[in-house]
C-alpha cells in the first residue's frame, strides 16, 4: 500500500512510539513502587543489645524493643519473644504513645512472652519511621557462665500488617526480621541479691540466768523451746480456670455467594468469647489467600467484615476463625462462594420431559475477502495513525 510508505505516516509512528516508551516505563514503575510499599521490610531489634548484671549494677535494668517500618505504614504488631526463663524473668511494657491499643497481653509462659499492639483507628497514627515499641525489664535470677542467656525476637510468630497494600489490594505480613539482646550475668549478682531466709522461732522464750544469783549483771541466754521453721514459706498464685475458646457463630456473604469474575463478595462474621474478648479474626478466601483483622474487635461479641476479589472462576471455600484475648482460637464458620466466568453461564431450561436440551455454540470464524472490512479497518487506522503524528509533530 502507498499509505505505508508516506513520509508522514512515518513520521507519525515514530513520534507515538517516542511519547510511548516513557509513559509505558512510566506506568511499570508506578506498578513497582505499589508492590514495593507493600514488601517485607519492617524490621525489630533491642536498644542496647548487651545487658550485663555484674558489679554495682546487679538490680533490674532495661532494653528498649524498636521497629523500623522501612517502605511501609505499620498499623499493627504481633510480638513473640522468646528468652532464658532460668536466668532472668522479663516484664514487657507497651509505648502508648506509639501503640495506644494493646489488643492482647503481655502474656509469659515458659521463657515466652507475646504482646499484640495496634495503632488505634486513625490512619494518622501509622507508623512510619523508626519508634520505640516497648521497653522489656530484666530481673536476674541465675547467673550465665561461658555464654550469654538471650532474648530475641521469635520470628516464626511475630507479625507486622501494614495499611499499605500490595499489586492485589491485600494487606500482607511485612515482617522481614527481629534481632535479639545478649544477657550477662555476675554469680556475685545473684548471690548479693539472693533472699536469706532466717528460720522463724515458734513457741516460747524463756532466759537462762548465769552468774549469781542476785548478782548485779546477771547474763540471759534465751532457750528456745518448739520447731523452728528452716524453710521459707511458698506462696502459690492462684490459678484461674483454663481458657475457653471463642465461638464462631456465623458467616456470611454479601451481595451473594455467586457471581462472574471478577467477583467482589463481603464476608460479615459474628463471633462471641465466654471468658475474655475476641482479639483478632483470621478470614481465609480459599484462593490462598488470608488476612487478619484487629479494628472493631476487643469485646466478648464481636461483628466484622471484609471484602475480596476473586478473579478466576471457580469454587471457593471461605473461612473465618476468631482469637481471643487469652491466645485461644475458635473452629471455623465456612461459606461456599461459586465464581462463573467473566460471561456468565447460562442454565439451559428443561423440556417437557424433563430433558434439559445441551446446545453447543460454535464459533464461525470470519472469512476475510481482499478489499472487505479488514482492509478498509487498516486503511483507516492508518490514516488516524498519521492525523496523530501530525499532531505531535505540530506539538514538538
Amino acid at each position: 500500500m502507498k499509505i505505508l510508505k508516506n513520509k508522514y505516516f512515518i513520521l507519525g509512528n515514530i513520534a507515538l512510539l517516542l511519547a510511548a516508551i516513557p509513559l509505558t516505563l512510566l506506568f511499570i514503575s508506578r506498578q513497582q513502587d505499589v508492590r514495593s510499599r507493600a514488601a517485607p521490610t519492617t524490621t525489630i531489634s533491642f536498644s542496647p543489645q548487651t545487658i550485663s548484671f555484674e558489679g554495682d549494677q546487679c538490680s533490674a535494668q532495661t532494653t528498649t524493643v524498636k521497629i523500623d517500618p522501612g517502605e511501609n505504614l505499620v498499623s499493627s504488631v504481633e510480638l513473640f519473644l522468646s528468652y532464658d526463663s532460668t536466668k532472668f524473668d522479663i516484664t514487657i511494657e507497651p509505648n502508648e504513645s506509639a501503640f495506644p491499643e494493646v489488643l492482647r497481653g503481655p502474656t509469659y509462659s515458659n521463657g515466652q512472652a507475646s504482646v499484640v499492639l495496634k495503632i488505634g483507628s486513625s490512619v494518622e497514627n501509622a507508623i512510619s519511621v523508626p519508634v520505640d515499641m516497648a521497653t522489656i525489664t530484666i530481673v536476674p535470677v541465675g547467673a550465665t557462665t561461658d555464654d550469654p542467656a538471650t532474648i530475641s525476637i521469635d520470628s516464626s510468630k511475630t507479625r507486622v500488617l501494614s495499611l499499605n497494600t500490595d499489586s492485589d489490594g491485600i494487606t500482607e505480613n511485612v515482617f522481614l526480621s527481629g534481632g535479639q539482646a545478649a544477657v550477662n550475668i555476675n554469680a556475685e549478682c545473684i548471690d548479693g541479691n539472693s533472699i536469706a531466709v532466717s528460720p522463724t522461732p515458734s513457741g516460747t522464750v524463756s532466759p537462762t540466768p548465769t552468774g549469781q544469783v542476785g548478782g548485779a549483771n546477771p547474763t540471759a541466754t534465751p532457750t528456745v523451746t518448739g520447731g523452728p521453721t528452716a524453710s521459707p514459706t511458698t506462696t502459690t498464685s492462684p490459678t484461674s480456670g483454663s481458657n475457653q475458646a471463642p465461638i464462631c457463630n456465623t458467616l456470611a456473604s454479601s451481595p451473594s455467594a455467586s457471581g462472574n469474575a471478577p467477583f467482589v463478595v463481603t464476608l460479615t462474621a459474628q463471633g462471641t468469647d465466654s471468658n475474655g474478648t475476641i482479639a483478632k479474626a483470621t478470614f481465609n478466601f480459599g484462593d490462598n489467600t488470608i488476612q487478619d483483622v484487629f479494628s472493631g474487635l476487643g469485646t466478648a461479641t464481636a461483628t466484622t467484615q471484609l471484602s475480596h476479589t476473586y478473579q478466576t472462576q471457580g469454587t471457593y471455600s471461605a473461612s473465618v476463625i476468631f482469637t481471643d484475648n487469652g491466645g485461644a482460637v475458635s473452629s471455623a464458620c465456612t461459606q461456599q462462594i461459586t465464581v462463573l466466568a467473566s460471561n456468565g453461564t447460562t442454565t439451559p431450561t428443561p423440556t417437557t420431559g424433563g430433558i434439559v436440551p445441551t446446545a453447543t455454540a460454535t464459533p464461525t470464524p470470519a472469512i476475510e475477502s481482499p478489499g472487505g472490512i479488514g482492509t478498509t479497518v487498516a486503511v483507516l487506522g492508518g490514516l488516524l495513525l498519521v492525523i496523530l503524528g501530525g499532531l505531535a509533530l505540530i506539538v514538538l
